[in-house]
């Protein structure tokens, strides 16, 4: 008998772990970025990112550049770049295009430098669910912006020095 309850209590979080995750629905974010990642050279006017909304659910998208630090926002991030538009709508199967442009602020100019894109999918509270009985999740995607001088070379493999 003491073997069985010991058996039983050993199984038996593992058993209520499985039931559990047989009955969570899973939910994916709608909002994807084409792409890995982006790639400014200096002499170009300006870049684009494609934003397209995958899901069922419109969605309020706020996009943001920062430096590095993932706790940025969008008021506290310091970067040489202005993206059009800041936040929008996208509604299910469409898309929306950003636009990056450089400001001329000094960058190094013997070396790439690396920002990142951020992009936070906002869902709908939808009024035929009672909010009590639900929970949304924002999705925030980041993409490394690589801003390129001129100066640098593009494309040429790296050799090593013999």
């Amino acid at each position: 008998m003491h073997s069985l309850l010991s058996f039983l209590f050993r199984r038996l979080p593992i058993c209520a772990c499985v039931v559990l995750a047989c009955t969570v629905q899973h939910g994916i974010a709608g909002v994807i970025i084409s792409g890995t990642r982006l790639v400014y050279p200096a002499n170009d006017r300006e870049i684009t990112a494609k934003i397209d909304n995958v899901g069922t659910d419109p969605a309020l998208v706020q996009a943001w550049l920062d430096d590095g630090d993932p706790r940025s926002r969008p008021g506290t991030a310091k970067v040489p770049f202005v993206l059009m538009p800041p936040i929008f709508r996208v509604d299910p199967g469409k898309g929306q295009t950003l636009r990056i442009v450089y400001t001329g602020d000094p960058l190094p100019q013997d070396r790439e430098s690396v920002f990142w894109l951020n992009v936070l999918d906002i869902p709908p509270k939808t009024a035929d669910q009672p909010s009590t009985t639900m929970l949304q999740l924002a999705f925030r995607s980041r993409i490394k912006v690589f801003f390129r001088p001129a100066s640098t070379p593009m494309g040429r493999p790296m050799r090593p020095k013999a």
